[in-house]
């Protein structure tokens, strides 16, 4: 009896931590984590646009384009004269030209905000008389860490743009289930934010574990969130890892305003370097 006591209390012992490590997540989900914004920290992505279109009379072929992002903490600054906040640079090469914008974030223990926002960064595809119909409902989105479409489109390329109120990028910690506003009707758009769970992602060198959020979005104003649109962030311990972006069904439209067919829009960010103290 007294031989077999220490291996009852190895295996006690075992399974303790094993119900620790369930309840205790290692990934993003676990209760201290907090997005890695250290300065110096970068990320760098590849980011596809396409669009297939399905016209009612004939075939049309894809319609593709490609862009390069670079995100890169720059450090504190202070903005307003008494914000203290964290500076990133946001870069986008697109058929050989550049664009920069600076977005401003507050990391605190219970969400990261995102305060403030210097540029409008264009990173679209080709314009086409189907685009005006998207850009018509998803203009002015001021999204986060990594833009899809131009931010502000009323200030000066150099002004500096408070949000009012600011906007909840992230609300810790990032539980399955968790949902927050991030923002509201004519701000400029209903949006709201939801973790769906936990998910691996793939890239061409590693493999991530990441929280999978939803984005809910009202683009048309008209009270009630589109099923139309598929919109996902994948966030891992050392940032964001993925962004896919899919509205379905859009209008497709002739040079003259004529609806001629339907049209899918997909745009995704996949990440494929990084830099993270």
């Amino acid at each position: 009896m007294m031989t077999r006591f220490p291996y009852i209390l190895l295996l006690c012992l075992a399974l303790s931590l094993i119900r620790c490590s369930k309840d205790d997540p290692v990934g993003p989900s676990r209760d201290d984590f907090r997005y890695p914004l250290e300065p110096g920290n970068t990320w760098i992505y590849d980011r596809s646009i396409k669009m297939t279109f399905q016209p009612r009379s004939g075939t049309r072929a894809p319609d593709s384009t490609g862009a390069t992002v670079r995100v890169e903490v720059i450090g504190a600054e202070v903005i307003f004269d008494t914000l203290a906040t964290i500076k990133v640079r946001e870069r986008v090469e697109q058929d050989g030209a550049f664009s920069t914008s600076y977005h401003h974030y507050q990391n605190n223990s219970d969400a990261l905000y995102l305060v403030a926002t210097v540029g409008s960064p264009v990173t679209l595809p080709k314009k086409t008389a189907a685009m005006n119909r998207l850009f018509e409902k998803v203009w002015e989105i001021p999204f986060d860490l990594m833009s899809l479409f131009e931010e502000n489109r009323n200030s000066a390329a150099d002004s500096l743009h408070l949000e009012k109120p600011v906007k909840t990028v992230l609300q810790y910690p990032l539980k399955a289930g968790a949902e927050w506003t991030f923002s509201e009707k004519n701000r400029p758009r209903r949006i709201r934010k939801r973790v769906i769970g936990e998910e691996d992602v793939k890239t061409k060198a590693v493999t991530f574990k990441t929280v999978k959020i939803q984005w809910i979005v009202d683009f048309d104003g008209d009270g009630e969130f589109d099923s139309n649109v598929e919109y996902f962030d994948y966030i891992a311990n050392e940032g964001l890892v993925k962004r896919s972006f899919v509205i379905r069904n859009l209008p497709l439209l002739d040079d003259e305003g004529g609806n001629i067919g339907s049209y899918d829009y997909q745009d995704q960010s996949l990440l494929v370097s990084f830099v993270v103290k």
